[in-house]
């Protein structure tokens, strides 16, 4: 690990991708959102993840966005970056693209499409980080890529010196807690699910990764803070505010990337535009998501 590299730490959103009208990259919008969370102060951005739509995104716009945050965020923010592919060589391939650029990790799912044993998931990651030029993270999401990082398997890769933690997207905190109660120096265990945050701090997590987090982050950070602090009543104070931020998603029928991106969009942050048109909310979805906003005092643009 370069000595220069920044710990993994605080309040890191997953920002989402804003495209225009005919699906391509809207570089403008993205940085409206990135200023609002910069201005906000969190820790860092974790680019093209799944909040991002990131297994739609090329290397080029993501090239292109971690360039956006570098200018608008500079040294303030640490730029994590996500390359979501389905196979080892497709990782591979794109790791060379950052070598040289603002990105301070790298992070890849666990490949998708094809079922992949445990071993499987071992050499693929032991592959990846071989070939990182940067320090890399794991990263599970059993939900999207339906292969599972068990915890047998994240504990034998925590042994790699270059896999230096992992965002933990599976919901199992079970898991998350033997893990960041196991692994306490070296290997940060970062939670990915916002309705986890508080106890995830409390039990020694570094940081959290939030997509929720792109429609309100005052919470998050306040929460940090407090965590800092040791002040408990705040951090659940917090926790209950992002619990309810999370009706969204209900609101919206479970579609949690298109309430995320809509909430941001009603906000004059993001366009309603997924990246594949089939994905986009209905009129009437987005009416509804608009007075749930509303309900939850969050403020709307126009």
């Amino acid at each position: 690990m370069n000595t220069h590299t920044p710990p993994i730490e605080g309040i890191i959103p997953a920002p989402i991708s804003v495209f225009d009208e005919n699906r391509r990259f809207d570089y403008d919008g993205f940085a409206r959102q990135i200023e609002y969370l910069v201005e906000g102060g969190v820790h860092g951005l974790f680019l093209t993840g799944t909040t991002a739509e990131g297994a739609y995104v090329s290397a080029e716009e993501r090239l292109r966005a971690a360039e956006t945050v570098h200018r608008i965020g500079g040294d303030r923010v640490t730029i994590y970056a996500v390359i979501a592919r389905p196979g080892t060589h497709q990782v591979v391939e794109e790791l060379a693209t950052l070598r040289g650029t603002a990105v301070s990790y790298v992070a890849s799912v666990t490949p998708f499409y094809m079922p992949t044993d445990q071993q499987e998931l071992v050499t693929h990651y032991r592959e990846i980080a071989a070939a990182s030029p940067l320090p890399f993270m794991l990263y599970n999401i059993p939900q999207n890529t339906h292969n599972w990082l068990r915890i047998e398997s994240i504990l034998e890769l925590a042994e790699d010196p270059n896999i230096l933690g992992i965002k933990d997207s599976s919901g199992d905190f079970r898991a998350f807690t033997h893990g960041a109660i196991t692994l306490r120096d070296g290997f940060a265990w970062v939670q990915g699910e916002d309705l986890l945050d508080a106890p995830s701090f409390l039990v020694g997590a570094p940081a959290i990764v939030t997509g929720l987090g792109n429609v309100e982050i005052e919470p998050y950070v306040r929460m940090y803070r407090a965590h800092l602090d040791n002040d408990l009543e705040t951090m659940w104070e917090c926790q209950r505010r992002i619990n309810a931020l999370a009706g969204i998603i209900g609101t919206c029928h479970g579609k949690v990337i298109q309430s995320i991106k809509s909430a941001a969009a009603l906000q004059g942050r993001s366009s309603h535009f997924m990246r594949t048109a089939a994905h986009d909310l209905a009129a009437a979805t987005i009416n509804d998501l608009r007075l749930k906003l509303r309900e939850l005092n969050v403020s709307i643009a126009g």
